[in-house]
Formats: structure tokens, C-alpha cells, sequence
């Protein structure tokens, strides 16, 4: 009788993307253990255990053991506290080696920096040296390199060559390079470079970070990007996002998504120049750019260059003239019209120059009328009205998102209060997420018709450092405006540095303690308002049946 299990759950689990599915959700020691538990688990098992690999240790030794040498036992160690191999390789080795290898999709050789141990350079070197293949695993697609990982006592960017050429080849799509400095005068980052173009060629994922923003690196690495022509997603550093990587960009005909790696400690502000290729970017969809909103101006005029874009995010950190920012929204329906999010964002802590935006500057925005997300923190006031809110943001039928300078840290005048809710909610009902900055210090009259208009999408909503003096006041206006499923998010209290505007803040932690009851309260109250009248619409029926009949009886006897 055969000992092999039957039934339809038996049949499931021998099934090999259903095995996949179910050891992707334990963890990679209950998949090992799994792989010894019978031959129909061992494959998915030991694909689950060896996908995913965040060191290089486990996998090298599995060719020969793995030995820390001292300086005293073996003088020609580079780095006495990394590991290296306690034998040479051997062919049998590699053929243990390959099964395991080929398993291999995700590799990162880079480590944390107080990483207890390193491997050292012969060890790469063994690999070079006695290796079968061209890569020694086959299947990677995806690699995570950096400069942690090699020989401190070696020339690290002389070694990074040697060394991530073991693990290239044109099944890879996914790059990651972090690199903590390259001097301006060094070759080795080109030579790097040039090996991933030749062995790596079909990548279109790339993540690069070089902890430099120096023109001669910067043009290493648009030299890198313009060989790349399958490349479709682009993550960068601010301070490497400069004009000739710009240019190298707009050769790429599948280019599609453009980002920018988050680091708030470096920063370059580039300036840009309009590009003289026409129809550059023909698939882009999303881009970040961090320069003078003048060089941006200049850019976005280049001929048919963002006409598919569907993101843009704008960072300025200077100083900046009205000027620029009216020709920045004159010229972005142009020059992207089918755009769905617009971020625009300016360092406060420059300061703002003298004057506020108005609704002139705001009101080319109605002609982009795809806008579904809209946030724009600038360093000054915003001068609208609420009519004016409504009769620019009104026209945009698929904004669901809208944030207006909501990041202020310091307090600034402003012309709309808690009333501009009333307008919005009639003008735009389909608002998920609603940041602004207002005077809510004035309590307007709570008006009949907000049970009727109502924000009812609304999820999110957010009035960062505005000014407050009343919590529990404006908590009973905005139960009449919030549906009980929004939540009011409250601006982090310790990124403020003006004593008064922390005060605002602590209120605002107030209301949104007490906003849910208010909410529960009104919502009661028009609960019990509603059976009132269902009652006295069911008397007012009852009386005039009472009264009909009456009627009817009293003709039946006239007659």
C-alpha cells in the first residue's frame, strides 16, 4: 500500500504555486525545516530559503569553510578580522555549490556599517579564479551593491570592479548602488559603470546613491544612465539630479517613472536649462525635479518634453519671486496636460520674501482638469477667499486630494477661516484628503444645510499650524462638516519653533480628542430629529385619514 497521502487537500498542497504561496508567509527557518519533511516540499522550500539572500556568507560557504585569520598565523592578510576560505576550491565543489546558486533572485552585498565581520578580498578573488561560469548564480534579477562590504585596507573603488563582476549578467533588472564617496579625479567609477552597461545591460530598475554631488561624478553617472536604454524606473539622489543627467534621461524612449531617494542632510539646487531635444521623455510618467523655480520654468518650455506626465514634483529651496511661481502654473498645463498630481514645495526655514500669493497666480490650474491630487506648500501667505477656492478648485471634478500650506511653522495671516468648508463641501463632494491653512480663531454660524452638503467621501483632514483659540467651539462646527469615518491628523508639535504657533498645536491635539463625541453627538441628534418627524409625518397622516372620513361620512348623510 503506497504511503503517499490522497484527497483533494493532498492534491492542493502537491500543487507547486500553491507550495510557493504558502511558504512565502512563514519564515525563512520554518521553510529549511519544511524542506526536510518529505520530497514534494523540498524544492519550494529550499526556493523559499535561498531567494532572498542579504549576505554573501551563507552562500560562499557552501564551496569550503569559512576561517578568521590572524595577522600572527597568516602575514599576507589584508584585514585580520575578515573571513576567508581554509582551502582552495575544488570542481566538486561548485557542483554541490550550483543547485543552490541557481535559486538566487535577490542578492544585497552590502552590509550594515557595524557589521561584526567582513569577507576579505582573496575570497573574491578564489570565486574569480576557480569559478565554472561567467556569473556564479545564474537567475539573480535582482542586486543591492555598496561599499561596506569589501576590504577596508584595499582601494575600495578599485576593488568594487573585480568584485561586482562576479554577479552581473543580462538576467539582472533590478540595480541598487549605494556608494558613500568617489573623489572627482577617479576613474574607477567609470570602470564600474562601464562593466554594468556590458555585463548588465537589460536593467530597468536602477537606484543609485553616491554620497557626492560634484559635477565631474554627477557626469559618470548620466554617462551611465544615457547607455541604459531599457531602463524604465529611476531612483536618485536630490544632489544628483543635475542638469546632464537630465539630458541623458530624455534620450531614454521607455523611460517611465523618475524618483527621488528621501535624505534631508545633502541637498544641491541645480539649475536647469531648456533641453533642445524635441519630444524628449515620451513615456515619462513621473518626475521629480529640486532646483530655482526660475530653471524649472526653463525647463518645462522644452518642446513637447512632459506631454505624457502624469506626476510632477517641484522642491524649491531658496528664495523665489512671484513671478516665477505665476509663470510655473501658466506653464504647466501647457506643457503636461494630462497631469493627475502636482506637488509643489518650498523650504520654509529660507523665509518667505515679501508679498502672497493671490488667486491670479492659482487660476491656471482649472485647465488641468485630470488633477486629482494638489499640494502645494509654499514659504508665504496664500491670499483667497472662499469663493475664490471654490471657483478655482471647483472646476477640477477629480481632485480628490488637496493640501494648501499646511507645513507652516510659523504663523502667518490668512484670509480664509473655517467657513471655506461650507464652500468646498458643495463644490468639491468628491475630496478624500483635505489639508489647509485657515483662521479658525472666527467660528462661523453653523448653517441648516450642512446635513445636506456635506463632505461624505472626506477621510482625511488636516489644518496643520492653523490658528485656534477654542477647541471645544470649533469641534461642534466641524461635527456638522465630518463624517464619522474622517480623521483629523495634527501637525507634529516638535518641528515648530514659534512659541504661539505649538499653543495652536496642543489645541488642535484637544479637538481631535473630542471631535469623535461631537460627531457621535450630532449624529444622534439628527437620528432623533428624524424619528420626530417620522412620527409627526405618521400624525399629521393620521389626522387628515381622520379627517377624509369624517368628511365622507358626513356627505354620505347630506345625500
Amino acid at each position: 500500500m503506497s504511503g503517499i497521502p490522497r484527497g483533494p487537500v493532498a492534491t492542493a498542497l502537491a500543487i507547486a504555486e500553491i507550495q510557493l504561496q504558502i511558504f512565502s508567509l512563514i519564515e525563512k527557518s520554518d521553510s529549511a525545516r519544511c524542506a526536510r519533511v518529505c520530497r514534494r516540499w523540498k524544492e519550494a522550500a529550499l526556493d523559499r530559503v535561498w531567494s532572498s539572500m542579504d549576505s554573501l556568507v551563507p552562500l560562499v560557504q557552501l564551496l569550503a569553510p569559512l576561517k578568521m585569520w590572524s595577522r600572527r598565523r597568516k602575514p599576507d592578510c589584508h584585514n585580520p578580522g575578515a573571513l576567508k576560505f581554509s582551502r582552495t576550491i575544488r570542481a566538486e565543489d561548485w557542483e554541490k555549490f550550483m543547485p543552490y546558486a541557481r535559486r538566487v533572485k535577490h542578492l544585497e552585498i552590502s552590509l550594515p556599517e557595524f557589521a561584526p565581520v567582513i569577507l576579505d578580498s582573496s575570497v573574491f578573488l578564489e570565486l574569480a579564479r576557480s569559478r565554472r561560469m561567467l556569473s556564479i548564480l545564474p537567475n539573480l534579477s535582482v542586486l543591492k551593491i555598496g561599499s561596506l562590504e569589501l576590504d577596508e585596507s584595499l582601494d575600495v573603488h578599485k576593488g568594487w570592479s573585480k568584485h561586482v563582476l562576479l554577479f552581473l549578467h543580462n538576467r539582472i533588472r533590478s540595480l541598487e548602488i549605494h556608494i558613500e564617496d568617489v573623489d572627482e579625479g577617479d576613474k574607477s567609477l567609470d570602470v564600474l559603470f562601464d562593466d554594468i552597461t556590458e555585463w548588465a545591460p537589460l536593467i530597468s530598475e536602477l537606484t543609485i546613491e553616491i554620497g557626492s554631488g560634484k559635477e565631474g561624478v554627477n557626469s559618470s553617472v548620466s554617462n551611465l544612465i544615457s547607455r541604459l536604454a531599457f531602463l524604465k524606473t529611476l531612483r536618485i539622489s536630490p544632489y544628483s539630479l543635475s542638469q546632464s543627467v537630465i539630458n541623458s534621461l530624455a534620450s531614454l524612449q521607455n523611460l517611465r517613472t523618475v524618483q527621488l531617494i528621501p535624505d534631508i542632510m545633502k541637498y544641491h539646487e541645480y539649475k536647469y536649462q531648456r533641453l533642445n531635444t524635441d519630444s524628449a521623455f515620451p513615456l515619462l510618467k513621473s518626475i521629480p525635479l529640486c532646483g530655482e523655480l526660475g530653471s524649472i520654468c526653463l525647463l518645462l518650455k522644452s518642446p513637447n518634453a512632459f506631454q505624457n506626465l502624469l506626476e510632477l514634483n517641484i522642491s524649491n529651496e531658496g528664495k523665489y519671486e512671484l513671478v516665477h511661481l505665476h509663470s510655473l502654473f501658466d506653464l504647466i498645463p501647457h506643457a503636461s496636460p494630462f497631469l493627475r498630481k502636482l506637488t509643489i514645495s518650498c523650504d520654509p526655514r529660507k523665509g518667505p520674501v515679501i508679498g502672497s500669493i493671490h488667486a491670479e497666480i492659482l487660476r491656471p490650474l482649472t485647465s488641468n482638469s485630470h488633477l486629482e491630487i494638489l499640494e502645494l506648500d509654499f514659504a508665504r501667505a496664500i491670499d483667497l477667499t472662499a469663493s475664490q477656492m471654490v471657483d478655482i478648485f471647483g472646476k477640477c471634478g477629480y481632485l480628490t486630494t488637496l493640501t494648501l500650506n499646511t507645513g507652516l511653522s510659523r504663523f502667518s495671516d490668512t484670509t480664509l477661516t473655517l467657513d471655506v468648508l461650507q464652500w468646498l463641501s458643495e463644490a468639491c463632494p468628491q475630496l478624500v484628503n483635505l489639508g489647509l491653512y485657515v483662521d479658525a480663531r472666527i467660528i462661523p454660524s453653523t448653517p441648516d444645510l450642512f446635513h445636506v452638503h456635506g463632505f461624505r467621501n472626506l477621510r482625511v483632514l488636516h489644518f496643520g499650524t492653523s490658528p485656534i483659540h477654542d477647541p471645544g467651539c470649533a469641534s461642534l462646527y466641524l461635527s456638522r462638516i465630518i463624517p464619522s469615518q474622517c480623521t483629523l491628523v495634527v501637525h507634529p508639535s516638535y518641528v515648530i519653533t514659534e512659541k504661539g504657533v505649538n499653543v495652536f498645536v496642543e489645541h488642535w491635539k484637544e479637538v481631535k480628542k473630542i471631535l469623535p463625541s461631537c460627531i457621535q453627538s450630532y449624529k444622534d441628534s439628527q437620528e432623533a430629529i428624524q424619528v420626530l418627524r417620522q412620527e409627526r409625518d405618521a400624525w399629521r397622516s393620521r389626522a387628515l385619514g381622520a379627517e377624509a372620513s369624517a368628511i365622507r361620512h358626513r356627505d354620505k348623510l347630506l345625500l
